[in-house]
Formats: structure tokens, C-alpha cells, sequence
């Protein structure tokens, strides 16, 4: 078997990479003695980015110019008002893609691995556990399909001066012509790409994002039949929780990939699910 023959399987755009702690992944995502295997959507206020933790101020600015309305108008706050709750209650999970654009005839072995989403080593250390956790492979179009109320993009990412701006310019003929409704979905969409964008610092991320925007503190993604992927460091993780990993992979019928990763390159074993062992050096 070759490197690229296995390794292709997970070269394309459905895949995405979730990367987190061995015990998150044993106790809550893997586990077959929970009935509805979700992931949990946590509120950006959450997360380590500055930008994206600070969301509870959202000015708004409004240009009456050839409109009817005024300052005061109540139309105008309600609008105010779904668009600063639609930032607050944002909620967000994560995945990493592949760079499937890049051409494998034009590297070395070792160089095509910076393709793959779950090679990334900067994800590793900082999701999950400083290389002793996992990365979960799943279909993007059966996560999309289970989850038919969430809201799935990619990031968008930017130098800061260029980034959508977390501000509204409103202009209020919108709503003169348009109506609430219509004028609500027009700057909703334009405060989304604010909150599906990313400082251009993040980029080897290539991040793709599950949101939701529901009253609940927590939201969950249906992971139902999506599962492609185990992966692990070989060399990171205890005998035990291997075996733990093997047997999950049993049970979802995907073949977990262990990682050699040291000096001398990188390297791979396969475990199938009748428990045999290959390697790819």
C-alpha cells in the first residue's frame, strides 16, 4: 500500500479535521453508550481569539439621507437589537480542511503533507493536549446534512486593517425600501462576515465553521454516520488509550492512523478493523 494510495482517501473537500483532548473524545464524542453522538458549539465569548471574545459592544451608525425614518424610529432599534442578540449568541465549533489545491506531482513526500488537515502541527499542540490528544475526520456534507439548522462557512481570512469590521452602517432608505425583514436579513448577512472571518495570522488553520444562533448557552452538531478518520501520535499516547481508539475504530468501521512524527520525517501505521497493523514509512 503507499502513501498516497491511503492518504488520498482523505484528500478532498468533504473532509474536515476536528482536533481535541484524548478524554473529550473518549468520554463524549466517541463513547457508544451516549444515544445522540454530537459535538458541542461554545459561545465565542469562549474562545482565545481577542477579536472574536469581545462581543458584547456593536456600534451601529445611520445614514437618514433620502429616508423617511428618524433616529428615534422604533423599526431602527428593533433592527439594532436582532443584530447586537445575533452577535451575542453566536455559538461556534471548528474544523481544519485540507489545501486539496495543492498539486502532489510537485513536492517531496514530506512537503504534500502540509496538504492534509490533520497533519498540522500548530493544531496539535494547541487542541489537543500538546500532541496527546486526537483528530477526528467527518464528512462535511453529512455534518451539513444532520445539521440542517446551523450555519456552515468557510473562513474568510484577512490582515487586520481589512477585516469586516464588527460596526453597522446602516442606512435607512434600506428599511424604506426593503421592509424589516428583508432589511434585518441584508445586515445580518453583513455582520456573518465579521463573525466568519479570521486574522490572516490564522490562515494555515483553513478553517471551516459550524455556528448557531439559538437562545441556549450551548448548541450541539449531529455527528450521526459522519465519521471518516481516527488519528493519533503514536509515540504521545498511553497502550490503553490506543486500544480505546482501535476499538472505536471497530465500531465506526474506519481504520485509525497512527502518527510517527520526529526528526527523521514522518511515517504512519494503519490499524485495520480485523486488527492487523501496517506501516507506511
Amino acid at each position: 500500500m503507499s502513501i498516497d494510495k491511503q492518504q488520498d482517501y482523505f484528500l478532498n473537500d468533504d473532509v474536515i479535521y476536528h482536533y481535541t483532548n484524548l478524554y473529550t473524545a473518549l468520554e463524549y464524542i466517541l463513547d457508544n453508550r451516549i444515544d445522540n453522538r454530537t459535538l458541542r458549539l461554545s459561545p465565542r465569548g469562549n474562545s482565545i481569539d481577542p477579536v472574536e471574545n469581545w462581543d458584547d459592544y456593536l456600534p451601529m451608525g445611520v445614514d437618514f439621507a433620502n429616508s423617511k425614518k428618524s433616529y428615534d424610529d422604533k423599526e431602527i432599534k428593533d433592527i439594532y437589537n436582532y443584530l447586537k442578540n445575533r452577535l451575542l449568541k453566536a455559538k461556534q465549533v471548528c474544523f481544519c480542511m485540507n489545501n486539496s489545491s495543492e498539486s502532489k506531482l510537485e513536492h517531496t513526500r514530506e512537503e504534500t503533507m502540509n496538504r492534509y488537515g490533520f497533519l498540522k502541527p500548530r493544531m496539535w499542540s494547541q487542541y489537543a493536549d500538546s500532541f496527546r490528544g486526537v483528530c477526528l475526520a467527518f464528512s462535511k456534507n453529512k455534518l451539513k446534512e444532520n445539521n440542517p439548522k446551523l450555519v456552515p462557512k468557510t473562513i474568510i481570512y484577512a490582515q487586520l486593517h481589512k477585516l469586516p469590521k464588527k460596526k453597522i452602517d446602516f442606512y435607512a432608505k434600506d428599511l424604506d425600501d426593503l421592509g424589516i425583514e428583508k432589511c434585518k436579513k441584508k445586515y445580518q448577512d453583513k455582520l456573518d462576515e465579521f463573525i466568519f472571518s479570521k486574522h490572516q495570522d490564522y490562515f494555515g488553520e483553513n478553517e471551516f465553521r459550524f455556528c448557531s444562533f439559538s437562545e441556549y448557552e450551548y448548541d450541539y452538531l449531529d455527528i450521526s454516520h459522519s465519521l471518516k478518520g481516527i488519528f493519533f501520535i503514536e509515540n504521545k499516547i498511553s497502550e490503553f488509550a490506543k486500544k480505546s481508539l482501535l476499538s472505536y475504530g471497530r465500531e465506526y468501521k474506519v481504520n485509525p492512523l497512527g502518527i510517527k512524527w520526529g526528526g527523521f520525517g514522518i511515517g504512519f501505521n494503519i490499524y485495520t478493523n480485523s486488527g492487523n497493523k501496517s506501516s507506511l514509512e
